[in-house]
This record gives structure tokens, C-alpha cells and sequence, in this order.
């Protein structure tokens, strides 16, 4: 597992209609963002990346932008109140992102030394926020509800994140060969 997450993955995150980017978020080598969608069965979906104009997507090793495949994503499970991830930022740090129900109204990283927030929007629940450090023991993400509730996610330590090199070996196979960049990054996050 290269990073928790409560998200499901496979050929059914396909988009009906292109991502919309949602929320941005300053990271160590530019902006990075989190981008929604409902698929073919009507889930709301996602997926993170950095940003170029309305794209999300990863930057290679020769600093070319690749738009992320649209079938990269993640998605909500059904009936669950909450998916999100957990992943790696290039430079360091971790990047939070997900789709929330609408009566949640703050997502907090908590951990021994690091605490971060996000606030999911109004439209969708889409919410994606960045840590410029990286949870190492009793990570846990609380969802805050409107009134006043709180649900914590499982207690995870130190997510055993891709290389750099690997990540963009990952980018570039996505623009060379999509369908297996897609089978690649549902082995990567399945939920245990």
C-alpha cells in the first residue's frame, strides 16, 4: 500500500464529462489541485494532481507537463460519508484531497507533530489541502460535521510512499500507455 486511502478504484472511475478543477493549493513546486467528477455510475469522484490552466496532471523528469488520464481517479464509496487520499508531493510534504458529504465542514490531519485543515466546498465537498510535513506516527484524518461531530479515520503511521524517480516513471507511462497506468494506480491504492 503506497498511501491510505477510503477511496475505490478501477475501470468504473471513468468521468461522464471532463474533471472540474475545485480547490487549489500552494505546494513546494507550484500548485496543486484537486479536480471532481461523477462517473458512469453516478459516484462522485476525483483526482489530484499539479495544475496547468484547467488540467490537472504531473510534471516528468524533463519538466513536461502530463495531463493526468481521466480514468486516474478516485471515487466515494457508495453510502460512504467521505473518500479521500493521502499522497507524496514532489519537494516534500503530503497532499490531502477528497470528496466529502455536504454535512461535513472541516477535513484535519492530526499527528504526532503534524496538524493541517481543509474545508470542503459547498457545491461538491471536494476538499484538498497540503502539509509541508509528512505524518510519521498516529496519523489520523477527523472529519468535522456541521454539528459539531467529529468521525476519525483509522490511525495509520508513515505511508510508504513512491519514489520521486517512481512517480514520474508512473507520469510518463500514463502518456505513453494509459490503460496501464490506469491498472498500475488501482494495484498502487487498493484498500486493504
Amino acid at each position: 500500500m503506497s498511501a491510505p486511502t477510503e477511496s475505490e478504484q478501477g475501470p468504473d472511475v471513468r468521468p461522464v464529462r471532463a474533471p472540474e478543477i475545485k480547490q487549489k493549493a500552494a505546494g513546494p513546486k507550484g500548485q496543486l489541485a484537486i479536480a471532481t467528477y461523477r462517473n458512469g455510475n453516478g459516484q462522485a469522484c476525483f483526482a489530484t494532481g499539479r495544475v496547468r490552466g484547467d488540467e490537472v496532471g504531473a510534471v516528468d523528469s524533463k519538466g513536461r507537463f502530463l495531463p493526468l488520464p481521466p480514468e486516474g481517479g478516485n471515487c466515494k464509496s457508495e453510502g460512504a460519508p467521505v473518500g479521500f487520499q493521502v499522497e507524496p508531493v514532489d519537494g516534500g510534504g503530503v497532499l490531502v484531497s477528497g470528496v466529502a458529504d455536504g454535512d461535513i465542514v472541516k477535513v484535519e490531519l492530526k499527528a504526532d507533530g503534524v496538524s493541517a485543515e481543509g474545508v470542503p466546498t459547498k457545491e461538491d465537498g471536494a476538499f484538498s489541502f497540503y502539509s509541508p510535513q509528512v505524518p510519521r506516527k498516529n496519523s489520523r484524518l477527523r472529519f468535522v460535521y456541521a454539528d459539531g461531530r467529529t468521525v476519525e479515520s483509522a490511525r495509520f503511521d508513515e505511508p510508504e510512499f513512491p519514489s520521486l524517480e517512481e512517480m514520474q516513471r508512473d507520469a510518463a507511462l500514463a502518456a505513453e500507455n494509459p490503460t496501464e497506468a490506469q491498472a498500475k494506480h488501482a494495484q498502487r491504492h487498493q484498500t486493504p
